[in-house]
């Protein structure tokens, strides 16, 4: 019974928040061996959105693509501060070329899960 209680009183008290119907961004970094992402975000309700990302990265040895597209779940925090989570899926490409041992180029085709979370402002 406490938690039906609770469960209605936390219902009762959330609000919509609002979410930009379209955005697109920029990720800068180097943890997962991509460099550079643009992302475009497309409001698919009142609190969800749909994310698409390319990610690509080019040096002297590697180079790499890759496309993900995640579907996420927004939850306001306080007035435009929010926190999200969701899940998708990504698919790509890279070409590694071994500089130590002659002749070991590696070239693979990747899909794999993706997950997030986050805060936003």
């Amino acid at each position: 019974f406490f938690s039906f209680v609770l469960f209605l009183g936390i219902a009762a008290s959330m609000q919509a928040q609002e979410i930009s119907k379209n955005a697109i961004g920029i990720r800068i970094g180097d943890n997962d061996g991509f460099g550079t992402e643009v992302n475009y975000q497309r409001a698919l309700g009142d609190n969800n959105r749909l994310e698409l990302g390319l990610g690509w990265r080019s040096a002297d040895n590697f180079d790499a693509i890759r496309f993900t597209g995640l579907y996420q779940w927004v939850w306001n925090i306080d007035g435009g501060f929010n926190w999200y989570a969701g899940f998708g899926a990504a698919v790509g490409s890279f070409d590694f070329d071994d500089r130590f041992v002659v002749g070991r180029d590696i070239e693979e085709f990747f899909l794999n899960a993706a997950g997030t979370v986050g805060i936003e402002y």
